[in-house]
């Protein structure tokens, strides 16, 4: 986290859970993600009340930050998450193809070209679903 010259920056990672893989697909959503607004927990430590009824009821000077959450509507309309990436790598991309039974240079092949470097087979309904998966994952690593 740090401040910049729009609010507070922050850069995060979203939990390897359930949840956390709910959550990075609903802001991914397209044409507008579904969740996309940031909260903050906070206490304060230092503020000034205000002297004008046009000021704002409270300035904070000085907070101690607790959490920071994804929110569907955030109390400033402006805490939103601007870019969302997968985290993911190649090498993550290269294992997980190795784990359902492809050779590493076969993964490797596939990350680099596709499933059309594999010779023809005789695919059945769980090879072509796994197949789908894999071609969409690898998608969003080439992004």
């Amino acid at each position: 986290m740090r401040e910049d010259p729009i609010g507070l920056y922050v850069e995060g990672k979203l939990a390897d859970t359930p949840r956390g893989k709910e959550l990075y697909g609903l802001m991914k959503m397209d044409p507008r993600p579904a969740i996309n607004g940031l909260s903050i927990g906070y206490i304060p430590v230092e503020w000034t009340s205000r002297s004008k009824p046009e000021e704002p009821r409270r300035t904070l000077k000085k907070i101690n930050l607790m959490e920071i959450s994804l929110a569907t509507f955030p109390a400033n309309l402006k805490a939103r998450v601007t870019a969302v990436k997968s985290g993911l790598t190649i090498r993550d991309a290269e294992k997980a193809l190795r784990d359902v039974g492809f050779s590493q240079s076969q993964a490797k092949n596939i990350i680099a070209e596709g499933f059309d470097v594999l010779p023809p087979w005789d695919a059945d309904e769980e090879i072509d679903a796994l197949k789908a998966v894999l071609t969409r994952n690898i998608g969003a690593f080439r992004q």
